[in-house]
């Protein structure tokens, strides 16, 4: 098995796709060639006017090639080569060498191909001609060539190096070469070439002519020649189909015909020999491929232009603010709403459609497909609380008018007496606040409790003042909840952390925080974090301008690890105050500074303690942690299929991407998995790197149009109101996402026709995902 191993601060992996195995890499100005390198020693060096002809071709022999071979030595129709017999120039074929160097077979990652290129600096004009063997076109009207190319251009002290691949014939052998057609442009993806050849005879040749001139090479493979079937292509304005007219393909072979609309026209309808493909309806560009054709066909496509729509967009209440819509109004334009307020009475919500929610976004995007309206939904600001600042959560058992919580993932902050068994009743009075979950596994799930907004002018330092239990919970593993206190200025500010506790408190405890930046549009938050702890009770709070009796010590963390207590962290005259530092998995302390001076004793280790003894002044404390080295390596499977790209550094809790990178259109990926566990098919992969990582790039091979499942699964009707139809070759696994990626629809379905009810979704476009065994089709569909 091929393994690709990555280690150690591994910045970023840039990836040059190419569909053809050829890779290159860029240093100092120079592309540096990775291709396997080629010996020219034996190549023959000639005048123009006299090429040397080598492998000339043998009349006596036999069909090894897999070609009928008629009495005067010619082969017959059809005539295909892929070069993958072996690692030599095929038997019957000839090169002409002018002045350049051989034509080579080069085995691409599992299929050969042919190669021509010179190593020589800034060559021009270095030529030799491969030559098929003769081939016999006795009976045939129309014998059409079929091949595929690739040709990169070298890019060397700002100027480009183009090679270039000139395709001649000549109907019988004393004839002069006449040529076919010339290419000359930078192709970096392997490209497929159809041409009529004229004047078929029992004697015919043709000759791919290389032209060297220091370029990257030109790369030649899978010819075919064969009788000519004709596919008739056309359009009814409004767009275009490349190629066009009547094109002639051979027979057997499988083209390809890309639908294009004009700038403000969309597909109105494609017909395949008079039937018509329902998922090319509405679509701006469309593929269809012929699978192995052997009669003729027609292709046509008529185009409906896209007239312009109109978008609507109000605010509610009409006095709150006003909206903005930009962007061009016609078919499958990306429009922008973004809404803007008037004054600081109200602020912006959500965004509806139809009476329905779709968006909290500000601006909100969304692709133009019919006549829209939108609401703004601006909510009302609560009249601020003005200092001081009293809340004894006495007034009822719910919530105290204009508290908010802004809910993550986690339980909601209640109102009750106590929080048994810690604390067994409420510090004052009956009531207190209570954030607790009852789920053991409770892991991380939080939710914010944000006051009303406070009116601080004209205060200089107000102080935060409550009392607070959160005490753990011992079972087979120790389990804390977390109290975070955050403040933000105004209400459009981010959150910003004042201080953290997740020590272990089982009595009522005073806390004082100094709170930074007043002003008369104030908030604080009290986020409960739930690690199936006992919970945290809040009880007593005030906030007041005062003087106090001690020293604030300022206590942080940065990075993956924490400082308990952290932010501000009153200390009473001549008391003494402990923190404790904890990196978090994988990580350690490289340095803690405190009052700005160096800490020795604490870098390298994971945990450490620190205490100011009869603090007698304001101090400063800051911890800072690095992350502990890991690995990330990628199997790919098959070893030959490809290989796999990493991007971002590898340290504890980064993002890592992986891309997989096919070796030629041989394969296709497939899927990821991890110990034997099918974990995913996006490209790219990510995931959190949280230990040492062993991940499998699974792909697929592909042996013929009849394998490729994207061109057999149909979905239908597409726009669709409310049932979809699927026509599934093999049993799949179904799953329906938005365009923000979340998932609406999943199930495993067996293969036939099947429906699945989509009329619980709103308008607009989702994408449908089918995977196979081995294979992933991605579809996009419209709800109308």
């Amino acid at each position: 098995m091929y393994r690709t191993f990555y280690k150690i601060q591994l910045l970023a992996v840039v990836l040059f796709f190419l569909s053809v195995p050829l890779t290159y890499s860029q240093q100092d100005g120079v592309i540096q060639d990775e291709r396997p390198s080629i010996d020219y020693t034996n190549s023959l060096q000639q005048s123009a006017d006299q090429p040397s002809q080598i492998s000339t071709y043998d009349e006596t022999i036999g069909n090894s090639n897999g070609h009928t071979v008629t009495n005067g030595g010619s082969l017959t129709l059809p005539f295909s080569e892929g070069f993958d017999g072996g690692n030599a120039i095929p038997d019957g074929w000839t090169q002409e060498v002018v002045n350049g160097p051989l034509w080579q077979v080069i085995n691409g990652a599992g299929n050969n191909y042919l190669l021509f290129r010179t190593d020589e600096q800034f060559a021009t004009g270095l030529v030799t001609r491969l030559v098929t063997p003769p081939l016999d076109m006795t009976g045939t009207d129309t014998a059409v060539l079929k091949f595929s190319y690739a040709n990169p251009w070298r890019y060397y002290n700002f100027y480009y190096y183009q090679d270039a691949l000139i395709v001649k014939y000549k109907a019988a052998l004393d004839d002069q070469w006449t040529t076919l057609k010339t290419f000359n442009s930078n192709v970096t993806e392997t490209t497929e070439v159809t041409i009529v050849l004229p004047n078929p005879s029992a004697s015919y040749y043709i000759a791919f002519e290389g032209v060297a001139n220091w370029g990257l090479g030109v790369r030649l493979d899978d010819i075919m020649v064969n009788e000519g079937v004709k596919i008739t292509t056309g359009t009814e304005g409004g767009g275009a189909i490349y190629p066009e007219g009547q094109v002639y393909v051979p027979i057997g072979s499988s083209p390809r015909f890309k639908v294009r609309s004009f700038y403000h026209f969309r597909i109105s309808s494609l017909l395949v020999d008079g039937e018509p493909i329902a998922e090319a309806g509405d679509q701006t560009v469309y593929y269809y491929t012929f699978p192995s054709v052997n009669t003729e066909h027609t292709i046509m496509a008529s185009f409906v232009y896209s007239e312009e729509y109109t978008v609507t967009a109000v605010a509610v209440p009409p006095e709150a603010g006003s909206v903005q819509i930009s962007g061009d109004l016609f078919y499958n334009q990306t429009i922008e709403l973004d809404a803007w307020e008037s004054g600081t009475r109200y602020h912006f919500s959500y965004w509806t459609s139809n009476g329905d929610s779709i968006s909290a976004a500000n601006p909100f995007y969304f692709v133009l497909k019919s006549d829209t309206a939108f609401q703004a939904i601006y909510k009302l600001v609560d009249p601020a609380l003005t200092m001081p600042v009293y809340e004894g959560f006495e007034s009822n058992v719910t919530l105290p008018d204009g508290w908010k919580q802004e809910l993550i993932n986690g339980p909601l902050w209640t109102v009750g007496n106590g929080n048994a068994p810690y604390p067994p009743q409420a510090y004052a009075g009956n009531n207190n606040l209570v954030f607790r979950s009852d789920n053991p596994n409770a892991n991380g799930i939080f939710t914010r409790l944000v006051t009303p907004q406070i009116d601080m002018t004209g205060v200089n330092t107000p102080v935060l003042k409550f009392y607070y239990v959160n005490a753990e919970y011992f079972n087979t593993v120790a389990h804390q909840d977390q109290l975070t206190l955050k403040y933000k200025s105004s209400y459009y500010d981010s959150w910003t952390t004042l201080a953290t506790f997740n020590s272990n408190v089982t009595d009522w405890t005073e806390v004082s925080i100094e709170l930074p930046n007043p002003s008369p549009t104030y908030f604080i938050a009290f986020e409960g974090k739930s690690n199936a702890g006992y919970g945290i009770s809040i009880d007593e709070l005030t906030i007041n301008e005062q003087q106090m009796e001690g020293f604030f010590i300022t206590a942080g963390a940065e990075g993956n690890g924490s400082i308990n207590p952290s932010g501000q962290v009153f200390v009473s005259a001549g008391e003494t105050q402990q923190f404790n530092i904890n990196a978090d998995n994988d990580y350690h302390i490289y340095k803690l500074l405190v009052d700005g001076g160096a800490v020795a004793g604490a870098v390298g280790e994971s945990q450490f303690t620190y205490t100011f003894p009869s603090v007698s002044a304001a101090h400063t404390i800051m911890a800072y942690f690095t992350a502990n080295e890991l690995s990330v390596t990628v199997d790919v499977v098959p070893s030959e299929a490809g290989s796999v790209g990493i991007q971002g550094e590898l340290y504890y809790g980064n993002t890592i991407k992986l891309w997989p990178m096919t070796a030629g259109d041989q394969y296709v990926f497939s899927h990821w998995t991890s110990n034997g566990v099918t974990i995913g098919t996006e490209i790219p992969f990510v995931f959190v790197l949280l230990s040492d990582t062993i991940i499998q790039a699974h792909f697929s091979r592909l042996t013929g149009i009849e394998n490729n499942l994207s061109e057999q699964v149909k979905v239908y009707p597409n726009p669709t109101k409310d049932n979809l139809y699927i026509d599934l070759p093999t049993d799949a696994l179904v799953r329906v996402f938005d365009l923000q990626g979340k998932l609406q629809y999943e199930a495993t379905l067996p293969s036939g026709t099947r429906m699945i009810n989509l009329s619980g979704l709103n308008q607009g476009a989702y994408i449908v995902k089918l995977q196979f065994a081995d294979e992933v089709v991605t579809k996009r569909i419209l709800r109308n």
